[in-house]
């Protein structure tokens, strides 16, 4: 019986450890939204051929969305996104916890190598399960009621489940899964540099007594954990974009596979073309990470 008790008291407790890391993303992506959407706009907006840049500077840029598409634009794409979030940092979080267990011996200490090495392989394993959702969203943050003559901007998906369809029908279900492996690529070491900095800045606070407020240090290390994994990582994220996009609603595809796209960047766009949207990326990964870390460390307390 009280073998039973324990296991239903553990189930409850994993139950709560998802609830607090869900509410911990939405909170951070609803809160830095407009600059991620932003973010987005800039990564793939070279891929359209009607015209120019549409989307320069972030104030001009917020101005321009504010005027075109009205205030709520600044959160397409956010719904899904938090769709998508609850169960990606729940899976993320929760299978690093195993993947730690299972690298560590009982007992030990894990060093930053091994942070990284369960880090990593909780971001694949998060990724897998929910990249479609993924996909969906990007899709859904680029389009706009204002580029009609734009085939890559164009609004063309009234929500999810249409999104979802229409790709399927148009693209093949295959196409669910775009840039899925230039995904894994990114995704895998930006979650490993991540946790790893977080966990090393962790132990070196706890080893020389700095023990202040909790919530104060979780924001503090997310924000530098955070921006130091999105340095190193954003050329993929970039690739990944341009790979979710290439081929829309049966338009002629640019790139014919990952080398080619970046072949193709490093020829028409230089250097610069793989750093596209880099300012409001860095503008949103430290509020986002920060609040992320801070909402966890705030809800660990409280219970």
């Amino acid at each position: 019986m009280d073998h039973l008790r324990r296991y239903h008291l553990c189930v409850v407790g994993l139950h709560f450890i998802k609830i607090k890391i869900g509410l911990s993303g939405c909170i951070s992506r609803t809160a830095t939204a407009p600059l991620e959407r932003l973010k987005v706009l800039n990564q793939v907006q070279h891929m359209d051929k009607s015209g120019g840049p549409r989307y320069v500077g972030v104030v001009p840029a917020m101005m321009r969305i504010y005027r075109e598409e009205g205030f709520f634009a600044y959160w397409k794409g956010n719904f899904t996104n938090i769709v998508r979030i609850i169960p990606s940092d729940a899976t993320r979080f929760y299978t690093y916890d195993i993947y730690k267990r299972l690298i560590a011996k009982e007992g030990e200490k894990l060093s930053p190598v091994k942070c990284a090495v369960a880090g990593g392989l909780a971001g694949m394993t998060s990724t897998l399960a929910t990249y479609p959702l993924d996909l969906v969203r990007t899709r859904l943050t680029v389009q706009t009621v204002a580029t009609s003559d734009s085939a890559l901007l164009a609004a063309r998906y009234r929500g999810i489940t249409h999104c979802l369809y229409r790709i399927a029908k148009e693209e093949g279900l295959t196409a669910l899964y775009k840039g899925m492996w230039v995904s894994m690529m990114g995704v895998a070491p930006y979650v490993a540099v991540n946790f790893s900095v977080y966990e090393t800045l962790k132990t070196y606070a706890s080893d020389h007594g700095w023990t202040g407020n909790s919530t104060v240090s979780g924001v503090a290390m997310g924000a530098i954990s955070g921006t130091t994994a999105v340095t190193f990582t954003y050329p993929t994220d970039v690739l990944r974009r341009r790979m979710m996009m290439d081929g829309i609603g049966e338009t002629k595809r640019e790139y014919t596979g990952l080398v080619d796209a970046i072949i193709k960047i490093a020829k028409h766009e230089g250097t610069p073309g793989f750093f596209r949207g880099l300012v409001p990326c860095y503008l949103k990964v430290v509020p986002a990470t920060a609040i992320s870390w801070g909402t966890i460390e705030t809800l660990r307390k409280l219970g």
